[in-house]
This record gives structure tokens, C-alpha cells and sequence, in this order.
């Protein structure tokens, strides 16, 4: 694949860029739902990390016309495709708030997101 041409991979991209979109309605809906998950261990280590790979499966077995880069795409391709562009998002997102940390030292984890500033040490 010649990764020059932007045709060529667009659509991988925005398929887990899909899959980040519809990772973050999730997890709204479930913190909404349910506060306690915000500080569940269980939810932000297993849960959250996981939920793109499923969704990128399933987007990926349902969506039979999507632009595949091989013509007539197998359930088992549009599988593969749809789980390796879940897990790209969920790598991407911890990669990114890694960078973030790193740079500015600024914790971008979304438990932290509007919570109230916690005092440092003394």
C-alpha cells in the first residue's frame, strides 16, 4: 500500500477515529448512568481500554460497504480490519495523553477532566 497517496488510508483512519467517537458516546452514557464507574478501576483499566476493540469488530461485521481497501472484503477481513482499527484508537489515545503528560506535565486522564485541581503534597 503506498502511503503516500491519502486515498489509500483515509478510510482506516476514520474508521478509528469512528471508533474513538463511539467509544467516548459510551462511556458518557455509562458515567452518566452510573458515577462510581469514573473511579472504577475495573472501568478505566479494562473497560474503556476494550470498548474500542468491540466496536470496531462489530462496525466491522456490519458494515459491509464501507471502503475496504480490497474489493469484496470476507467477514473475517472486515473483522480483523475492524478490530486492529479499535485497538489503533484506544493506542492512539493513550499515546497522545502520554505525550500531553509529558510535555506540559498536565494529567489529561478523563476522571480528571473539569474535576476540582487536588492540592500538591506537603
Amino acid at each position: 500500500m503506498d502511503l503516500s497517496n491519502f486515498s489509500a488510508w483515509w478510510p482506516g483512519l476514520l474508521f478509528s477515529f469512528g471508533c474513538f467517537v463511539l467509544t467516548e458516546v459510551v462511556r458518557r452514557i455509562v458515567e452518566g448512568i452510573f458515577p462510581r464507574a469514573k473511579v472504577s478501576h475495573y472501568w478505566t483499566n479494562v473497560g474503556l481500554p476494550t470498548i474500542p476493540t468491540l466496536l470496531g469488530a462489530v462496525a466491522g461485521l456490519a458494515w459491509t460497504t464501507y471502503p475496504y481497501p480490497v474489493e469484496n472484503p470476507t467477514w473475517s477481513f472486515r473483522l480483523l480490519l475492524g478490530l486492529t482499527a479499535g485497538y489503533a484508537s484506544a493506542w492512539a489515545v493513550k499515546v497522545v495523553k502520554a505525550i500531553i503528560k509529558s510535555k506540559t506535565g498536565v494529567d489529561v486522564d478523563a476522571n480528571s477532566i473539569g474535576a476540582p485541581p487536588t492540592p500538591p503534597a506537603s
